[in-house]
């Protein structure tokens, strides 16, 4: 009779295939690991069948993760036989033991009345819970407490959903409903996609990828979560290791790349390199992708280059300065007292220091001018107290400097140029048809601020402006570098403080500062790209502005979304045209009412959602018919308004993560809770209060606790 063991290598041998049966018949005999194809992937059906704990395990192939003790073990040496020594193991047991006296999830029976109301108050506390970012463990006091507060409903008697049976409804019923209307969405429009790698150094890497695409409900573009595309081994940061997983999600999901009209991503090699690249790999599946490097990073890095630049000329470190006056303060109760007492001899109030990190976009300005606002006080102190902390003594030389508060104010000056573009570019409206004003109106800002206007008007185009020849820079008393530095240098001159060799210094770094501006603005922003440039027709109100030709580009980069026959572009053509011939007043004002993005002070609007006007032409009528009037021209304006203009949209869901992923809820599974609570964060269609679960949610609900109760036996 054959041994256990016998029984075990002759399957293991028999899964292996024919190369280890053609070994076996040699007369080798196979030992240890050899003998066994312990890999989880060979084994997947087999192990799942035998054992019901057995997961995949993100360490390795050669591991499979229980499901129970909530670990990884190892299959290396005998794969089923090890399974097998685990689940024999006296901890396993132990918590098997555990999980049989948990008490089941209960829902109440369909032949109740209130089984449909009482679900429903769950899920919506559920999606409460989520929106919200409240701790799960929220739900375990949510029933005590309506039952407490409405004694008299007869649903709060009935409420009982603690968190487990929250976890199990977000998880298996509201998440899965929200991600199939996305799919549904994606399978039948156009929709652009959007990623970015997380510095996680867990075994996973979240690459989330989220998707711009036109909510026909809330006839708005919207930036929607789709998947974390988990990567995970040695390879998990690398182009193919992300794109393979974002694929296979496309791929299961039954999604078409021919659907996906651009792609946001940072601007690194891994992503938008010429070769080997997330970009030419997404370039095989579609070639029309457009790839958005993001405008937010560009700026924000060639206000840096400039810093560094002015740094070179002048010695002064801007970004280094805020750090160390932060971090000289933080956490210290003492020396902010001590800065309490020369506030009140320099009679001004005090306030902490802005934080600057150099990877924030929008935190330098902030700090500059609290600097500045404290600097009476803050040179009282540093030049009053006496220690020998490096840091203190860094700091000390900066306010010795008598240029050091010029260097500060001309930075107060300099700085909300790239502060206002960047916080237009992070707007969550559609703005990719106002995106090549934009950049050319900051490009020709800088010009301004250090080159003659006849030498900005004499160039066909900004990008050929010699403004590096000194001949067409302005004069040193008419560079830009605000009024209240240039009144502080005068007045320091006057006195002696400072010597005029030392503000050519000063100017000879500023006019570097702008030149390098320039420089990495005509370098970087895609100024000449035909995507961008042409997107301005769907604007209303520079319609007049463009031709034909700017619609005719999308019809061709985009073919299986916009294909047209000869015959159809004529159409398309005339559509144009009557497009063209409409006043504001053709719109109803409640629609502009509705589009207004920002107002004046009388509220009278200033900037309009353009997808909100082209949700309301492509429902437009001919007059005296049910005929819609611009049917394939509103097509077009769809596939321009889903192309992101930055990538401050993933920023944003990488905030959402942070605020969800906190140090106290370490065991949140990534691709369990975390990710079901940023579907519902991000997809939810409105507020949690106006949820009304559908008929299948409500249906999911039950299915997902019958889920779990059956695992518990």
């Amino acid at each position: 009779m054959a041994s256990d063991s016998d029984e075990e290598r002759e399957h293991a041998i028999e899964q292996a295939g024919p190369s280890q049966e053609k070994k076996r018949k040699t007369g080798r005999e196979l030992k240890g690991a050899a003998a066994y194809a312990t890999g989880y992937s060979n084994n997947k059906k087999a192990w799942k069948e035998a054992f019901n704990f057995v997961g995949q395990s993100s360490v390795s192939d050669q591991h499979i993760f229980c499901s129970i003790c909530k670990k990884d073990v190892s299959v290396a040496h005998q794969g089923a036989a090890d399974l097998k020594r685990h689940a024999e193991s006296k901890s396993h047991k132990s918590r098997v033991v555990g999980l049989r006296n948990q008490p089941t999830l209960n829902f109440r029976p369909r032949s109740d009345p209130l089984h449909e109301k009482v679900t429903a108050a769950e899920i919506r506390n559920a999606v409460m819970l989520a929106e919200h970012n409240a701790p799960l463990s929220m739900a375990d006091h949510i029933g005590p407490m309506v039952k407490k507060n409405f004694p008299d409903s007869d649903i709060a008697k009935a409420y009982q959903s603690a968190r487990t049976k929250t976890a199990c409804i977000l998880n298996h019923a509201v998440a899965p409903e929200l991600k199939s209307m996305l799919v549904t969405a994606m399978q039948h429009q156009p929709f652009a996609l959007s990623t970015d790698a997380s510095s996680d150094t867990g075994l996973s890497k979240m690459n989330p990828l989220t998707v711009r695409i036109f909510d026909v409900n809330r006839r708005v573009v919207m930036q929607k979560f789709l998947d974390l595309c988990l990567t995970t081994g040695e390879d998990a940061g690398k182009a193919k290791s992300i794109f393979d997983k974002i694929d296979e999600t496309l791929l299961a999901l039954d999604i078409p790349w021919d659907h996906c009209t651009a792609f946001g991503v940072d601007n690194t090699n891994t992503n938008i390199g010429a070769r080997n690249s997330l970009k030419s790999r997404v370039l095989e599946r579609n070639p029309a992708v457009y790839f958005v490097g993001c405008p937010c990073h560009i700026i924000h890095n060639a206000a840096q280059k400039a810093g560094n630049e002015f740094n070179k000329g002048t010695g002064f470190d801007v970004e280094a300065c805020a750090i160390d006056h932060f971090f000289w303060f933080d956490k210290s109760t003492r020396r902010k007292g001590g800065m309490e007492k020369y506030a009140e001899f320099c009679n001004t109030e005090y306030k902490g220091f802005i934080k600057h990190i150099n990877v924030r976009w929008l935190s330098l300005q902030m700090a500059v001018e609290r600097m500045l606002k404290l600097y009476p006080l803050t040179r009282a102190y540093f030049l009053s107290e006496g220690l020998n902390d490096a840091r203190f003594v860094r700091i000390q030389q900066l306010y010795e400097d008598p240029m050091f508060e010029i260097h500060l104010l001309f930075y107060q000056a300099a700085l909300p140029a790239f502060t206002t573009f960047n916080m237009y570019l992070q707007r969550e409206a559609p703005q990719n048809h106002a995106m090549r004003g934009q950049m050319h109106n900051l490009l020709r800002k800088m010009l301004s601020k250090f080159v003659l206007p006849q030498a900005i008007r004499d160039s066909t185009e900004l990008t050929e402006v010699q403004y590096t020849e000194r001949a067409n820079q302005v004069e040193d008393s008419h560079l830009f570098i605000g009024l209240m530095t240039r009144s502080e240098i005068q007045k320091r001159l006057d006195g002696g403080d400072i010597t005029p060799g030392s503000v050519r210094k000063f100017y000879l770094a500023v006019r570097a500062f702008y030149s390098v501006t320039v420089a990495y603005i005509i370098k970087w922003f895609p100024l000449k790209e035909p995507v961008v440039r042409d997107s301005q027709f769907i604007n209303f109100f520079q319609k007049n502005n463009c031709d034909f030709s700017m619609v005719t580009t999308f019809i061709q980069r985009y073919p299986a979304l916009l294909a047209m026959k000869d015959e159809t572009l004529d159409k398309v053509n005339e559509e144009f045209v009557d497009y063209q011939t409409l006043s504001k007043d053709d719109i109803p004002e409640s629609v502009w009412k509705e589009a207004s993005e920002t107002v004046d002070q009388e509220g009278v609007g200033l900037t309009w959602r353009m997808d909100k006007i082209w949700s309301h032409l492509g429902e437009l009528t001919i007059p005296g018919t049910a005929v819609k009037r611009f049917p394939m021209l509103s097509k077009v304006a769809q596939v321009v308004l889903t192309i992101p203009h930055s990538n401050a949209g993933e920023e944003r869901v990488f905030s959402v993560i942070r605020k969800i992923k906190r140090d106290d809820r370490g065991m949140m599974q990534l691709e369990g809770s975390l990710s079901s609570i940023l579907m519902v964060k991000i997809n939810l269609p409105g507020p949690c209060y106006s949820y009304e679960p559908s008929k299948q949610v409500l249906k999911d609900a039950k299915k997902a606790t019958h889920l779990y109760n059956t695992k518990q036996l």
